[in-house]
């Protein structure tokens, strides 16, 4: 027998029928504290948890009872079925009954059962929301059917403002494609974002589409509205035409 450790009292012992019988509650009592709390091995026997190997006397020692006292309230818990006995012509073992709804052990067994199915089911659904989510970012990166080169390459910051993301990729196309025109487009997005504060996803799209606008509307590497403050008042003085 351990002394370590601790059990539990429910407050219906209250109106329990042999509360107030002194004897028998502080023998109930005392089992309570001194039954195995798992099965163990003991000299060939296998003592189930709530049972205790004992005696009369060592039970009226540990209990500060006498032995009568001792019998008397045995009776009294054998007949009301709190207890049972099983006597041989070595030893006495005392068995509490109910012992585990006593103490709660099958609300453990049943709460550890509940807990780790619990934890398997977070564990799945943690694994089901991480690849939800890693699909969601692998769709925002493909667009017009291809995946763009920036969502796995680091883009770099270009522009006034260092506002303009592209990657070392799309930045040779763009100068590929608009060799005479890339840095005036970079510079009027850059503006563009900074004045009005506006959010792109694709930077390189919308450069694109600017060039290509501008070539299809004048035939010339025209940009859209300049935001460049400084280039406005350089034309205005120029008498140069300006298009909003």
């Amino acid at each position: 027998m351990s002394n370590q450790g601790w059990v539990k009292a429910y407050r219906q012992l209250l109106d329990w029928e042999w509360y107030t019988d002194v004897p028998t509650f502080k023998l109930f009592l005392h089992l309570l504290l001194i039954v195995n709390r798992e099965p163990q091995q003991w000299r060939g026997q296998t003592l189930s948890s709530g049972s205790v190997i004992t005696s009369i006397s060592a039970l009226a020692s540990g209990s500060g009872l006498s032995d009568m006292q001792v019998r008397t309230a045995l009776k009294h818990l054998q007949k009301t079925g709190e207890i049972s006995k099983n006597v041989t012509n070595k030893n006495t073992v005392i068995i509490l009954r109910n012992y585990a709804k006593y103490q709660g052990l099958e609300n453990d067994r049943q709460q550890t059962d509940n807990n780790q199915i619990t934890n398997k089911q977070q564990t799945d659904n943690n694994q089901i929301t991480s690849a939800f989510y890693k699909q969601e970012c692998k769709n925002e990166r493909i667009r017009e059917g291809r995946e763009r080169a920036s969502a796995c390459t680091p883009a770099k910051l270009y522009g006034e403002f260092k506002n303009v993301r592209l990657t070392d990729e799309e930045y040779a196309k763009l100068k590929k494609q608009f060799p005479l025109d890339w840095q005036r487009l970079i510079k009027n997005l850059s503006f563009h974002i900074h004045n009005t504060h506006k959010t792109y996803y694709d930077h390189f799209s919308v450069l694109q589409k600017w060039g290509a606008e501008d070539r299809k509307n004048s035939g010339a590497l025209q940009s859209p509205p300049s935001y460049d403050l400084e280039q406005i008042k350089r034309d205005t003085m120029n008498n140069t035409e300006i298009r909003f």
